[in-house]
């Protein structure tokens, strides 16, 4: 029976004055004023004074009456049984969002409370805040403030002027005031495609295809070619793998990995460079001005006489060499006997070689058996270079039975 009574006074003294008890209204900045009013505190109506109550930024607080403690006051959970209710608040980080009139019976101050017709609606820093946000809000704004519009709002033939920025979604209509065949800041599409306006004003993406040539026709519409459309030329142009076919006419410049069998007999013109090429056996042709091809020398070193007398030790003669030359081997011819023969190389000055300072042999190659040795077996020679006026010798160092020797170095020489 209490609880009765108590919910017709509350209802009795918050009635008496309808809409101006602890009616809500913005403040300044992060505040909202509530007026006094009368509330039935433990069934007394007691009068409430009025108050400022500050909000947080960036969260919601709920303002309302303490009916134990008699007093305005508010928090951030939510209103409770021994509450009455007067307001939500939403801010963000400088200001008041939304102010929701919470009063049970009162319209809505700022929305979100009640419903009706709103004809003007002013907070006291200048702004405007609307809400609810469905149904229509019919009014001319003429506003010097920034405004923030909560839902779904619709415009009906807004002059919106020139946005600093924004993401515009969903257009539809005829744009009688866009740059004719501008498709840039287009937002959709896959990676890598193709943004497009036609002449009429259509656009779209176009999606490429690897190793195709994108074109467009008349109307700007693009499609892809495998071949260059006519009259198409193009400068440093990269063809990877192409099929070129027969060309009537070119030039062809730094061109490489040619198949041999792909070349053409025909005249090379003046001054063409081949680089290391493997010329292998031409069937013919006339060889001229050409340097650093190998030939093959013998320097003969010869001594006595053929079924003479047996000759004795010593140097069988001397030799410059004319060009530089690659020792490639060696061979010792006699008449009978066996014989040891060394080897001796100077540079080129006014001395001959000698012995004891200038062998290139360390223990001489030797004719033991039969009359003839040839031999490419050069691991008794320490060097086996010679170059261009180098002065050779050969030096007889053990002979036994022999009456005539020809000594000679087998030479790989590049002119």
């Amino acid at each position: 029976m209490k609880r009765i009574i108590l919910v017709l006074l509350v209802a009795a003294c918050f009635g008496q004055n309808g809409l101006h008890d602890f009616a809500p209204s913005l403040g300044r900045g992060l505040n909202v004023n509530v007026v006094g009013g009368v509330a039935a505190i433990s069934t007394v109506p007691t009068a409430i004074a009025g108050t400022s109550v500050g909000v947080a930024a960036n969260t919601t607080t709920y303002i309302y009456v303490d009916l134990s403690a008699a007093i305005i006051s508010s928090n951030t959970s939510g209103f409770t049984s021994t509450e009455y209710p007067v307001a939500t608040v939403v801010t963000n980080s400088t200001q008041i969002v939304t102010l929701t009139d919470d009063r049970p019976g009162a319209y809505a101050v700022s929305g979100g409370g009640g419903s009706g017709t709103v004809s003007s609606v002013s907070n006291s820093d200048g702004t405007l805040t609307i809400t609810p946000t469905t149904g229509a809000v019919i009014a001319a704004l003429a506003l010097a403030h920034a405004n923030t519009w909560t839902g779904q709002q619709t415009f009906v033939a807004p002059i919106l002027g020139t946005p600093a920025s924004g993401i515009i979604t969903n257009l539809t209509g005829t744009c009688t005031s866009c740059t004719a065949n501008s498709a840039s800041n287009m937002t959709g599409g896959a990676a890598n495609d193709i943004s497009y306006q036609t002449a009429g004003g259509a656009s779209g993406f176009f999606t490429p295809v690897d190793s195709a040539v994108v074109i467009t026709n008349s109307s700007g519409v693009p499609s892809e070619s495998t071949t260059l459309p006519s009259g198409l030329s193009a400068t440093n142009l990269t063809l990877v793998t192409p099929a070129i076919g027969t060309p009537a006419s070119g030039v062809g410049t730094n061109i490489t990995g040619i198949p041999a069998a792909n070349i053409l007999a025909g005249t090379m013109a003046s001054g063409m460079t081949l680089v290391a090429p493997a010329l292998g056996t031409p069937a013919s042709g006339v060889l001229t001005n050409t340097t650093g091809y190998p030939t093959v020398h013998t320097m003969n070193f010869s001594f006595g006489t053929p079924g003479g007398s047996a000759i004795s030790t010593g140097i069988l003669g001397y030799a410059t060499i004319p060009i530089g030359c690659i020792l490639t081997g060696w061979q010792i011819e006699a008449d009978a006997g066996t014989d040891t023969v060394k080897t001796l190389k100077v540079a080129t000055g006014t001395a001959i070689p000698t012995l004891g300072s200038n062998s290139i042999s360390t223990s001489g190659v030797s004719l033991a058996t039969g009359t003839v040795l040839q031999s490419t077996t050069l691991t008794d020679f320490t060097t086996t270079t010679f170059s261009a006026k180098d002065i050779v010798a050969a030096d007889l160092i053990a002979t036994s039975g022999t009456g005539y020797i020809d000594f000679q170095l087998v030479l790989s020489c590049t002119q």
